[in-house]
């Protein structure tokens, strides 16, 4: 699960990259989704819909 990362420390940043992108994707009818791999590092799914534009109408 993509969750925003909250810090009281002052730094460059916020980590909140990944929150957004899901946001901004689910608005799109979209998502992202994470997963651990077993030997470490993380894969990220980005699923976008596509709209089919007809080009006989302009």
């Amino acid at each position: 699960m993509v969750e925003p990362f909250i810090s009281s420390k002052h730094t460059v940043g916020v980590g909140m990259g990944l929150t957004v992108a899901r946001h901004c994707l689910r608005n799109m009818g979209g998502d992202l989704t994470l997963y651990d791999l077993p030997d470490g590092g993380t894969v990220a799914v980005a699923l976008h819909p596509i709209t089919r534009v007809d080009r006989r109408h302009g």
